[in-house]
């Protein structure tokens, strides 16, 4: 959701808020990790090559889910996640018709 929030060049307040919510009962140790992961520049094939196999999908998801895809730079983000995931073009396809967000490829 981060590295999502993050594709359009910024990450804003209420964008860092929402990210925030979203914990359960936080522990000091996850809030630093989580404020340290805001300051970081965004590196969506490094992030892709952390992801465990057979996350692949629920992570294209999750930063599909997490952003607003209104700018060319989170489209560019999302092809770049997915490329370097390794997702075939028709699995892309699948979660952007599942999630009813418009097509980018």
């Amino acid at each position: 959701m981060i590295n999502a929030a993050k594709a359009d060049g910024q990450l804003d307040q209420k964008e860092q808020g929402n990210i925030l919510k979203h914990l359960s009962n936080p522990t000091p140790e996850n809030l630093q990790f989580i404020r340290e992961e805001f300051q970081r520049p965004l590196d969506a094939r490094a992030f892709a090559l952390s992801v465990p196999v057979g996350m692949e999908q629920q992570v294209y998801t999750i930063s599909l889910i997490a952003i607003d895809l209104d700018t060319g730079q989170e489209a560019k983000y999302l092809m770049e996640l997915a490329e370097n995931l390794r997702l075939p073009a028709g699995v892309r396809e699948q979660i952007h018709q599942r999630l009813g967000v418009p097509s980018i490829y």
